[in-house]
């Protein structure tokens, strides 16, 4: 994911994140983060209610309704997490940051990063989907949500084994599932 960190001092989640593989972009407290907003659509953001962060946060969604705020601050006031909450702030942690709370933030950001991703590949399958080409001549169309996620299901799989000459390990790479999940879902459905 490519975070901004609108808070310098948190080196130790910043080294963190970095380890995981992340990409971190850190703006010192006296730098100006609009313009890092503003040209870049961040996936997820760490930054303090500094005057300027609930400002941020809108931007910050202006640019990817999807970021993934965190704001971190050593300010327990509630009013001000739940303004930044309903402007869309994904969590809420208090400095002194503790380990164990990082770790919690960054595996539920993680996730929902995840979950996004798949609802975004799982939206481009079906935009380009025609449910008549999936159908046998005799089939009638699928009415249940369960039939035409099926039928969606089966003819991505169809698409990427044919643009792979019928090579599962490149076509679940495309598809963004693991083999065995392929597999499984190669196999005939079960009377």
């Amino acid at each position: 994911m490519d975070i901004m960190h609108y808070n310098d001092e948190e080196k130790h989640l910043h080294q963190y994140l970095a380890e995981l593989g992340h990409d971190n972009t850190i703006i010192a407290a006296d730098a100006d983060p609009f313009e890092y907003a503003i040209n870049q659509p961040f996936d997820a953001a760490y930054i303090g209610l500094h005057p300027h962060g609930l400002e941020l946060i809108r931007l910050l969604h202006r640019r990817n309704r999807e970021c993934l705020v965190t704001i971190v601050t050593a300010d327990i006031n509630a009013r001000s997490a739940a303004e930044a909450m309903q402007l869309g702030a994904f969590d809420y942690l208090f400095t002194p940051l503790e380990k164990h709370d990082i770790e919690r933030t960054v595996l539920m950001m993680t996730r929902e990063y995840q979950n996004q991703r798949e609802r975004h590949n799982l939206a481009g399958h079906i935009d380009n989907f025609d449910l008549t080409t999936s159908l046998d001549a005799n089939d009638s169309p699928p009415t249940t949500l369960r039939d035409i996620v099926a039928a969606v299901e089966r003819r991505a799989i169809e698409r990427a084994l044919t643009q792979h000459n019928g090579n599962i390990a490149r076509a679940a790479r495309q598809l963004n599932i693991s083999r065995t999940t392929l597999y499984s879902k190669m196999q005939p459905p079960n009377p």
